[in-house]
């Protein structure tokens, strides 16, 4: 059965530790879910709301979990002291830190961007305490300065400070419990062995409580009834409209360190490290179950967990194995025909199904070598085409006609060159198939090309040979000589000239 709730608790020996409730056969276990160790120094307070929790600590950080993935998301660390108290607003769009660095610190959730940070709000003194109300429009802390100060969480302002010095004297400056009720038509307010009970319609007192030891938590079950844990281990239930005690129980040996409610469940925690959940009906504590975590608890929060059953329901469904069809739909879906002879024609069926396959399989295999057969002999014959083709002859240019030196250096151009030879290199370049397709044809075309080579040399009157070994005549040089100038340099330049021909 999937968890109801899920108890966490915040220890002196910097350790987070999280219990599991779960209901077993109106049965109550509490089994350890997790255990971290984030945290530096003691953790002062913790918060949770939706998937998110928060605890803080002496070490001036605030740690960030996902209660979803069970991993931390990060720290906050815009204190430069202990902080005090971590609240959540009601829809966990923000949280609220208080430090004794004497600010308060506003961050939203999601991106963890600090949105406010009041620097002096109790005049630079340390905030001891933090209530946010139950519509997420107000907040109220107390701080050593005596003065319980509401915030506007709406405009980011303070709206007014009530001073508590003339009515708690020297306990104004050590409140220790600041609690809205569920409702919000009251807070209550505890020091020492004292509880105020404030109206929000009158703006005064509604009730006071004293006791004999000192009130160390105190946790409202409804707008009516309040549980008061105190340190010498008792939890006392009060009526706040009377004024009435109605229960008085020793529930721990060591003080009552932390107290928290859930419906009818209340969840008490001591400083000897002992976790017990109790059961509230007509205003009478019963016990339902106990565990012990072996440290020193300091500050305590639930959780619903209502993420662990979506998770729960998720591997259910997955792990449902699809229901087998009967029999008696098998037998109308499915029609056999047997032969006579029964299990023999099996038999015969099966091994003729296998000489069907293995025959299949060799002519399969047969083909493949066919064709790697095929295709060898066509790479061997690729290979002997490409041999048998005839190489390109070299031409004999000694009884060609001379050209002049110009136009030899526009033929040599690889992009404009063409030569006079290239039908007898295409001709001898065409392998065997063609030539005999060719045939006539091509013979044609080298007898006339022959034919016009001949005739040109006939034409030419200068070998090509008296070309070669005919003497260049010198290029004119043009020596152009200023008037100015006088007659020794023209001697000089034309010694010059006469030096370059000879060379």
């Amino acid at each position: 059965m999937a968890p109801n709730l899920e108890v966490v608790v915040g220890t002196y020996e910097q350790f987070l530790l999280g219990y599991t409730v779960d209901d077993v056969v109106n049965k109550y276990k509490m089994e350890q879910s997790f255990a971290t160790h984030s945290h530096l120094a003691s953790i002062r307070s913790v918060a949770s709301n939706k998937h998110y929790l928060a605890s803080s600590a002496a070490d001036d950080t605030v740690c960030l979990y996902d209660m979803r993935t069970r991993m931390e998301n990060g720290k906050l660390v815009h204190h430069n002291d202990t902080v005090n108290s971590v609240a959540f607003t009601p829809d966990a769009s923000h949280i609220i830190t208080a430090s004794s660095d004497g600010t308060i610190g506003i961050v939203r959730c999601g991106n963890w961007q600090v949105e406010k940070h009041w620097l002096k709000p109790h005049k630079g003194l340390a905030v001891d305490t933090l209530a946010v109300h139950p519509t997420g429009k107000i907040a109220m802390t107390t701080g050593h300065d005596g003065v319980l100060r509401t915030w506007n969480l709406v405009k980011g302002r303070q709206a007014y400070a009530t001073n508590l010095v003339p009515r708690w004297k020297l306990d104004a400056k050590n409140i220790s419990v600041l609690k809205w009720s569920p409702t919000g038509n009251s807070y209550l307010l505890a020091a020492n062995n004292r509880i105020d009970v404030y109206s929000v319609e009158t703006a005064g007192i509604k009730e006071e409580f004293n006791f004999d030891a000192k009130v160390v938590c105190v946790e409202y079950l409804n707008d009516e009834y309040i549980a008061i844990g105190l340190a010498d281990g008792k939890i006392i239930i009060h009526n706040c409209e009377t004024g009435d005690l109605t229960k008085e129980i020793q529930a721990h040996e060591a003080r009552v360190k932390c107290l928290a409610s859930e419906g009818d469940m209340l969840v008490s925690a001591s400083s000897s490290g002992e976790i017990k959940l109790w059961s509230v009906k007509s205003n009478e504590l019963k016990l339902l179950s106990s565990t012990n975590c072996s440290a020193r608890i300091s500050c305590l929060t639930l959780n619903s967990c209502e993420y662990l059953k979506k998770k729960q329901d998720e591997i259910t469904v997955l792990d449902k194995v699809p229901e087998k069809p009967s029999n008696k739909l098998r037998l109308k879906q499915c029609v056999i025909i047997e032969e006579e002879g029964g299990d023999e024609n099996k038999t015969t069926r099966m091994s003729k199904k296998k000489r069907d396959k293995k025959k299949a399989r060799k002519l399969l295999e047969e083909a493949e070598q066919a064709n790697a057969e095929d295709e060898n002999v066509k790479t061997v014959q690729t290979k002997k085409m490409k041999t048998d083709l005839p190489k390109k002859q070299k031409r004999d240019t000694s009884d060609l006609p001379s050209e002049n030196p110009k136009k030899k250096k526009k033929l040599d151009s690889p992009n404009k060159r063409k030569s006079t030879d290239s039908v007898d290199d295409d001709i001898t370049e065409v392998p065997a198939k063609k030539k005999k397709q060719k045939g006539i044809a091509a013979e044609k075309a080298i007898a006339d090309k022959s034919n016009q080579i001949n005739a040109n040399k006939k034409k030419r009157k200068i070998p090509l040979e008296d070309t070669e070994n005919s003497p260049k005549k010198p290029k004119a040089v043009v020596v152009k000589v200023h008037k100015g100038e006088h007659a020794l340099v023209k001697k000089k330049k034309k010694k010059n000239f006469k030096n370059k021909i000879s060379r």
